[in-house]
């Protein structure tokens, strides 16, 4: 694969006048490897006299990640926060597993983020080839919308528990993977599995995106693809299946002959900084006369993002609607950050956006760092979901020996309910049963819910004998009261009951018995 560079400037304080001397920090894609060698042009950072080389990858979401790096001379592995290489250390090897194998492996469970991998020597001023290469655990099944780099495949399933249905096929289940253009380009898309696929192709990022294009077997077999030119832009894939609520592995992959390079045009992830420098092949399309560099970016939610340039001329800045150098301006700033630097804070809607970094003064040339920030999504005002998580044994303390089974079925969006209690009155104390207790209760409730609150109706079965189909059991299907279900949290509901017949309602607190599903539940609760 093409590496894409970063320039990292490093001063060297040792003689007026002395030149930049630079590190070349390389782009290195995830279940990917690079090979690359060791010479004097690059020193290391952390181990004195030894030479060096930088790779940066970033993680979306946070996974396990396995790091190795493999040479015929003894090697050196270091892990390092952000996208140089004078980031912080978080974690190094000199032979795997301690053993007599002396190339080094890191194996560490990251949150999402950039991150820059050293491969260095045991030995300095030591040379010679070797490969890096970096891999990571699939995503857990807790994101029904991800991101997809072009030229790569990725590993999923299809599950009804987290749930993510398809928006555009009812009942189906689906995941959803959103790639950015930034020049028009040839795309092929393809969905396999055991499993009779269906793909999706959206506009923008995310799963509510215009239907561009629909494919059921134009793959191999029962396998999916779409093959179309598509404008620069952000599309999102919908990975589904062409019969309801199957189940099952399958692999997407997006794939694009790769264009020449755009020294002009690049992607920048949000939360890192990356580097660059002004000169006369790209010019500013809203400065006359000033050169420019472009940096899109795409957010899955409303968020808040800061974007910030820092240089030693004095800059400005532009933040533009979609992909590319051409769109609209929403926004401009001048010395909005430090000094003669520039600053444009925004809430964005979830779309593409991009950053047009360039000067204040005309014909200006000089190296700048732009960044990206973008704060976690909010939902302060938001309504609690009800979701799978939800699925569990529910009580109320306070009346310990009876409570609720609650099971949440996230594609009907329904509810169902099973209410263990005892009768309104204690029995006689002649009165006997010849299984439980005679005055064991149980009825049951079933009906939608939105957001917080689901709304369901109580049925009474009852005339069946135990573990027989005679006589046969009957349910009043007019209902034998109503409930409302409330859930606060993931831990905390309220159950409201009318039993009509009865002249009966209340309230009734509950919790969970146990606890084990509550981080289920706080996962698929989140905006």
């Amino acid at each position: 694969m093409k590496k894409l560079y970063l320039s990292l400037l490093i001063l060297l304080f040792l003689l007026p006048g002395q030149l930049l001397a630079a590190c070349v920090v390389s782009a290195i894609a995830l279940n990917s490897s690079e090979t690359d060698s060791w010479d004097s042009s690059c020193t290391s950072t952390h181990r004195a006299g030894s030479y060096a080389q930088y790779f940066t990858f970033t993680l979306a979401s946070s996974q396990e990640v396995t790091i190795n790096l493999t040479s015929s001379v003894d090697t050196w592995l270091i892990l390092l926060s952000g996208t140089d290489q004078n980031g912080a250390e978080i974690a190094f090897n000199d032979d795997v597993d301690g053993s007599d194998d002396r190339n080094s492996r890191i194996i560490r469970t990251l949150a999402a983020g950039s991150y820059t991998i050293e491969a260095t020597t045991y030995s300095p001023a030591t040379t010679g080839t070797f490969t890096v290469s970096v891999s990571a655990a699939p995503q857990s099944a807790d994101a029904c919308n991800n991101y997809i780099e072009t030229n790569t495949e990725v590993s999923a399933s299809w599950a009804p528990v987290p749930a993510c249905p398809s928006t555009n096929r009812p009942g189906s289940y689906a995941k959803y993977f959103t790639f950015v253009l930034t020049v028009s380009q040839a795309v092929t898309i393809d969905l396999t599995s055991s499993v009779d696929t269906w793909l999706i192709l959206l506009s923008g990022s995310g799963q509510d995106g215009a239907v561009i294009e629909t494919d059921d077997d134009d793959g191999t077999g029962t396998n999916s693809r779409i093959t179309r030119t598509l404008p620069p832009g952000a599309y999102t894939v919908e990975a589904t299946t062409k019969n309801a609520a199957t189940t099952g592995n399958f692999i997407v992959s997006v794939n694009h002959a790769v264009p020449p390079p755009d020294n002009c045009n690049n992607l920048i992830n949000t939360n890192t900084k990356v580097s660059g420098s002004w000169n006369s092949n790209c010019a500013s399309t809203n400065r006359d006369g000033r050169y420019a560099k472009y940096y899109t970016f795409t957010l899955l939610s409303s968020q808040e993002v800061i974007v910030d340039l820092e240089s030693v001329p004095d800059n400005y800045l532009f933040l533009l609607e979609g992909a590319g150098q051409n769109g609209n301006v929403i926004d401009r700033n001048d010395d909005g950050g430090d000094g003669d630097n520039a600053r444009i804070s925004a809430t964005l809607e979830a779309g593409t956006y991009t950053v047009e970094a360039t000067t204040y003064e005309i014909g200006v040339t000089g190296n700048f760092f732009v960044t990206v920030n973008a704060a976690p999504p909010s939902c302060t005002d938001c309504p609690f979901q009800i979701n799978a998580g939800l699925n569990d044994a529910w009580f109320n303390p306070a009346t310990n020996g009876q409570g609720f089974n609650i099971t949440v079925y996230p594609i009907r969006k329904e509810v169902f309910v099973t209410w263990f209690t005892f009768d309104t009155e204690r029995p006689p104390a002649d009165v006997t049963a010849i299984l439980g207790g005679p005055g064991q209760r149980w009825l049951t409730a079933q009906g939608s819910y939105d957001e917080d609150t689901a709304m369901l109706t109580i049925y009474l079965t009852e005339g069946g004998e135990f573990d027989s189909t005679t006589p046969a059991a009957s349910t009043d299907q007019d209902g034998y009261g109503t409930m409302k279900l409330e859930f606060s949290g993931c831990n905390e509901g309220l159950v409201t009951y009318e039993i009509t017949s009865l002249d009966i309602s209340g309230e009734i607190p509950i919790e969970r018995i146990v606890l084990d599903n509550v981080p289920l539940c706080e996962m698929l609760a989140e905006p």
